[in-house]
């Protein structure tokens, strides 16, 4: 589902979402909707295979696909209501490659950025048994469960061989020593060899929003308890010099970085057993804690760390500190405009700045970046950011319209390269080492417009934008030539369509297939350039379109069967401007004929016819919702290449 359209005053919805979703099961069912309207199309149950199979069309703009499955069984000869299994629903574009497990314009998104960390992915949140219980290796989730709450460990292994990325991971809060000595197996005989594994014990342990923060604090008292009680005894409770021995919130922090080092030692004697070498250069701990609280919690855990463990122990166990140092228009005016926003939010960067210790031995003083920089600084460890990136949400409906808004504007890219450019990576009292935005891909809402785009397939944000310029990544804002010679010919009732390759300035990573109902099929620009359409019906063959997708997911102008036209001669350029635009756009032509604007899946969405011969026209375009759309223009014996532009 996409949350987005609730609040978004544009209502976006990503384009490809929409379309033509293949369903199918072994088994019978009554299936209906009962999310946003659906239609349910050319189901069909196979008796021999009892394999039920059906088209589940989802048209643009719904987002909320629920189907319910009523009157089930498991075979034709069981009884009602016995269920069904083997579920599947491929989405459009996909229908081709049951065996994918990411999209290759996820794939293509990713493999921009260094460091993939995984906390979402595995549902790290909320998912622990309570104190006492314990999480095993056989409890975690495997790809053959029927039902994944969070992704299996085997997809994180996955993603990161197919993106060669390094990882982030958070370990289960109530993980044994033994589920921890299996994952780490698990990852050094199935991830790549190159990849620097980060990793935390659970996700903000710190927070009592989350069950891990109540799970950690009760295994803390409880080894206190025993002590009390004669047991074994405990060192969560000794006087380190600094904060309350008996403060229970400190407890858990000292466990934390316990456990941390119980982790961290099980993992690096799996990667370089009998010695420590692995230690930064493969296995990286990151003590992650709370930056908007009281900065001085880290020193006062970190210093117990080294009474228990010895001076110089920290720098021997951890690769740094952890923050997420998000940045909010906290005080803004309840109608703020988006540049009033932005403008705050600048404010909350700089003084999220925070400050020193007032002296070097004052350590209940500093504050914010700064303060956690200098603690880090204290024990030779690294400074980082788990999360980051603007903090729009709460929950509230007030002014979310230009909440969402100030998260589109140009000047988010300036906001974002102020608080991790100036604020952060070269302030030189902070230094700041990595920072993980949070998250690349989201819906905007009253709860956050946390994703760096809306949508895959649009990688030129202004949020992107700033992440690349801080990253070092060249941004590709070229798109590949037109595929060409597509040809389709019928066998039977299948449709086979071929072409030959398109160029790029970087490289082509893929082709979608669409027509003028849905994407329908994907090829990688490694295989052969042919596809095969089942039962495809032959008077829509003329609507069958390839268009070519880079590796930054720039796409090319489509090229059609009927025409096999190839991309544009010196006479008939095309220009558009503004690009990015909000309202109308200026197109410039040397040769007239029908202006065409479509959206991703090929649907138009204007058509002007503007005369034969060479022009200017002003195109008003505020009624197109915010996306990526396509210009050309097609004249007689030919059309112009493909412009592509993004409304936001």
């Amino acid at each position: 589902p996409w949350l987005g359209s609730i609040d978004d005053p544009d209502a976006f919805v990503p384009a490809l979402m929409a379309g033509t979703y293949k369903l199918s099961f072994n088994g019978q069912a009554t299936i209906t909707s009962i999310g946003d309207p659906v239609q349910i199309q050319n189901k069909k149950y196979d008796a021999t295979t009892n394999l039920t199979t059906a088209d589940v069309v989802v048209q643009k703009g719904n987002w909320l696909v629920y189907l319910a499955f009523a009157n089930t069984k498991r075979t034709e000869a069981s009884a009602t209501n016995t269920g069904v299994n083997n579920i599947r629903l491929l989405r459009p574009g996909y229908h081709n490659r049951p065996g994918d497990l990411f999209r290759q314009e996820f794939i293509n998104a990713v493999s921009h950025f260094p460091v993939i960390r995984f906390m979402d992915f595995v549902d790290t949140n909320n998912t622990n048994p309570d104190f006492p219980g314990v999480t095993e290796w056989a409890d975690r989730v495997l790809p053959s469960h029927a039902m994944l709450r969070g992704a299996p460990w085997e997809y994180v292994i996955e993603l990161a061989n197919l993106t060669q990325k390094d990882v982030w991971i958070n370990i289960p809060v109530a993980a044994t020593d033994s589920y921890v000595q299996s994952l780490a197996h698990l990852l050094k005989d199935n991830l790549h060899q190159d990849a620097v594994i980060y990793f935390e014990y659970s996700n903000e342990v710190w927070n009592p929003g989350f069950t891990q923060y109540d799970y950690n604090l009760a295994a803390a008292k409880s080894e206190i308890q025993i002590e009390i009680d004669g047991g074994a005894a405990t060192t969560l409770n000794d006087d380190a010099g600094q904060c309350d021995r008996n403060d229970e919130t400190l407890w858990g922090g000292r466990r934390y970085v316990k456990r941390m080092k119980e982790i961290g030692d099980i993992f690096i004697e799996t990667f370089s057993p009998g010695n420590r070498s692995s230690f930064e250069t493969k296995i990286r701990p990151v003590f992650s804690w709370q930056i908007g609280g009281w900065i001085p919690y880290y020193s006062c855990v970190l210093t117990w760390f080294e009474n228990v463990y010895g001076g110089g122990s920290v720098k021997e166990h951890f690769y740094g500190l952890a923050g997420a140092a998000y940045v909010n228009a906290d005080g803004a005016a309840a109608n703020a405009t988006p540049a009033q926003l932005l403008a705050t939010m600048i404010s909350n960067s700089e003084a999220g700045r925070g400050k020193k210790r007032d002296t070097p031995t004052s350590w209940t003083t500093g504050e914010g970046k700064i303060g956690m920089a200098e603690i880090a600084d204290i024990f030779q460890i690294k400074a980082l950011q788990y999360e980051t990136g603007p903090d729009n949400g709460g929950g509230s409906a007030t002014n979310v319209r230009n909440r969402i808004k100030a998260n589109r504007a140009p000047g988010m890219k300036d906001l974002l390269l102020h608080d991790l450019g100036t604020n952060w990576f070269n302030d030189n009292l902070i230094h700041g080492d990595l920072a993980m935005y949070f998250v690349l891909c989201s819906s905007y809402t009253r709860y956050g417009s946390w994703g760096a785009t809306e949508e895959l397939e649009n990688m030129h944000t202004p949020k992107l934008k700033a992440i690349y310029e801080l990253a070092g990544i060249v941004e590709d804002n070229e798109g590949p030539t037109f595929p060409g010679n597509v040809s389709v010919t019928m066998s039977g009732t299948d449709a086979i369509l071929t072409w030959t390759e398109a160029t790029d300035n970087v490289a082509v990573t893929h082709y979608r297939v669409s027509d003028n109902t849905s994407a329908l099929a994907t090829v990688l620009a490694s295989e052969d350039l042919t596809v095969t359409l089942p039962d495809y019906p032959a008077a829509n063959l003329g609507n069958l379109k390839v268009t070519a997708v880079d590796a930054q997911n720039n796409v090319s102008g489509f090229n059609s069967v009927t025409t096999g036209i190839e991309e544009d001669q010196a006479d008939n350029v095309l220009s558009v401007f503004p690009n990015p635009f909000s309202d109308s756009v200026t197109v410039m032509f040397n040769r007239g004929g029908r202006l065409v604007i479509t959206d991703m899946l090929g649907q138009e969405v204007f058509r002007k016819y503007v005369g034969k011969s060479a022009g200017r026209i002003v195109l008003p375009l505020q009624h197109l919702p915010d996306g990526v759309f396509y210009v050309e223009m097609i004249y007689d014996g030919g059309r112009s290449s493909g412009r592509r532009i993004v409304k936001r």
